[in-house]
């Protein structure tokens, strides 16, 4: 029986998302070089198609005014699925383009209002790590539901890797600290970046669910005992954001888990790394497409080939 979700419990998250999204650096917003990548994995699944039908699940500005040209080139029909109201207005009021063919959709991620079938792209970026574990299978399923049998997903991932296992807030402090003093980065950068540090590392804290909530503690601890002026600015910031993001969870995998975990629904036709940002060789884009079953035979590795790899 599939849990049900508050739409109530996430509104204070996504309004906050919503309010500091302008001022949040890679890899919690796609860069230049990420909108590009989607660009070309789209372009390249949608040749020879007209008015294709996509799906973008959230509301990201970004690859919503990537997608444009394809409203424009092909008469793509854009929808938007969102659990927050409040996150589609805030995020259309900084679009660089308003598109008059998209359609948003309140909704569950888990349990899409579309027919089987409807969508010949559906994407997203870091949707799945937004899922609880144990609903990440049925996240998949309902993906592969939506998406014709020629379908594609193409997403934006993050993941953990092991050297996490050792991590130090005072190493991190200190590693980016030296960057915003040799000018490298802002202090808004600075922050984010032991942030990220902070969510990843967390993984490995607990129960593999990342959550700011095992690192208050410490950082409460730390910022008491250090002597260092900036740490003490950067902990203040971290812990006052802590009041809205204190009990949200993202579910992460390391490299190897993510890719088992995503070939038991679709075969990996592409993975592409950024160029452009500090955590790019975590941050990959996955062109993924659609295994379905005829005569209980997989058929998504004997369509003809569509020259991507």
């Amino acid at each position: 029986m599939k849990k049900k979700i508050s739409k109530t419990n996430l509104y204070p998250k996504w309004q906050e998302t919503a309010n500091r999204w302008q001022v949040f650096p890679a890899p919690l917003r796609p860069t230049l070089n990420e909108c590009q990548i989607y660009k070309e994995m789209i372009e390249k699944v949608l040749k020879g198609k007209k008015k294709p039908k996509i799906l973008l699940l959230g509301a990201t500005p970004e690859i919503r005014d990537m997608l444009f040209t394809q409203t424009i080139l092909r008469g793509a029909r854009i929808y938007l699925l969102d659990i927050s109201p409040v996150m589609i207005k805030a995020m259309s009021e900084i679009l660089g383009f308003k598109n008059p063919k998209e359609k948003p959709v309140i909704g569950n991620w888990l349990n899409m209002s579309f027919k089987d079938k409807t969508f010949d792209v559906v994407l997203g970026d870091v949707v799945l790590e937004n899922v609880p574990r144990e609903r990440k299978e049925d996240f998949l399923k309902e993906i592969k539901r939506v998406l014709k049998d020629e379908g594609y997903f193409i997403s934006r991932f993050q993941f953990v890797t092991p050297d996490l296992k050792n991590f130090k807030i005072e190493k991190s402090l200190k590693k980016y600290s030296r960057f915003y003093l040799q000018g490298k980065i802002n202090f808004k950068q600075l922050v984010m970046f032991v942030e990220s540090d902070l969510w990843r590392s967390s993984y490995y804290k607990g129960d593999g669910a990342s959550s700011l909530a095992s690192y208050e503690k410490d950082l409460r601890h730390f910022r008491n005992s250090t002597k260092n002026p900036l740490y003490k600015l950067v902990i203040d910031k971290l812990l006052d954001y802590f009041k809205f993001v204190l009990k949200n969870k993202w579910y992460l995998f390391e490299k190897n888990k993510l890719d088992k975990f995503l070939r038991k629904h679709f075969s990996v036709r592409s993975i592409k790394y950024p160029n452009d940002h500090y955590f790019a060789k975590v941050c990959p884009i996955y062109l993924l497409k659609k295994i379905y079953f005829l005569d209980n035979k997989i058929l998504s590795f004997k369509i003809k080939d569509d020259g991507i790899r």
